[in-house]
């Protein structure tokens, strides 16, 4: 998944341009003072008008664009997907479940749909057997009785 910074290069010279302009009316230089002005704020206005997201790479909580990024309906769609997919399988594990363990399977199915579950705001299962005791027939919570 691309990650992003904000690029704020435009900020950057803003700023000197500003700084400079405080300089140039001190020295009662007022029309190279309102120049640097003129300049800071073209640089804002660029700045307001796009993102400034450049790809980084290297940050591990960098930003990601929402269109980049599945949807409420599609993690809805997905997380349905692979709980259908853990309750087919459910018999065929039965017996490691008894024993307390889970399929590596199941637990990557689970991690899936704990992803889908935090990005919508909901509770996150602890484990596979929390998954099948789950009695709250809803995403929004967990209830085990």
């Amino acid at each position: 998944m691309k990650t992003y910074t904000i690029d704020y290069t435009k900020i950057s010279e803003a700023e000197n341009s500003l700084y400079s302009a405080i300089r140039l009316m001190a020295n009662d230089c007022h029309d190279a003072a309102q120049e640097r002005i003129e300049e800071a704020r073209k640089l804002l206005q660029e700045f307001l008008s796009q993102d400034n997201l450049v790809e980084d790479d290297d940050l591990a909580d960098g930003l990601i664009k929402q269109s980049e990024t599945f949807d409420d309906d599609q993690l809805d769609f997905i997380r349905d997907l692979f709980a259908e997919q853990m309750h087919k399988s459910k018999s065929g594990w039965y017996k490691a479940l008894q024993k307390g363990d889970s399929h590596p399977l199941q637990q990557e199915e689970l991690a899936i749909i704990n992803v889908c579950q935090a990005q919508l705001g909901c509770d996150e299962f602890a484990s596979v057997d929390q998954f099948y005791r789950n009695k709250s027939n809803t995403w929004t919570e967990i209830r085990e009785d």
